[in-house]
C-alpha cells in the first residue's frame, strides 16, 4: 500500500479497537470477519483468517 493512511485509534478498556470504515471497506471486512493477529518486529499485523481450518 504505497499511500498508506496513518490514523490514530484508541484501545478500549476491554481491549477493543475500531478500524476506520475506509480501511474496512477497502479490505472488504464486514461485521463478523475473523482476523488473525500476528505480532511482528514492526508492530501488529491483521490478516483475514482462513474460512476453513488448515488440513494435512
Amino acid at each position: 500500500m504505497a499511500n498508506a493512511q496513518k490514523v490514530t485509534i484508541t484501545v478500549s478498556t476491554k481491549g477493543q479497537v475500531i478500524l476506520p470504515s475506509a480501511i474496512r471497506h477497502r479490505r472488504d471486512w464486514s461485521a463478523g470477519t475473523r482476523l488473525l493477529v500476528e505480532e511482528t518486529a514492526d508492530g501488529v499485523l491483521l490478516k483475514p483468517a482462513p474460512v476453513f481450518a488448515e488440513t494435512r
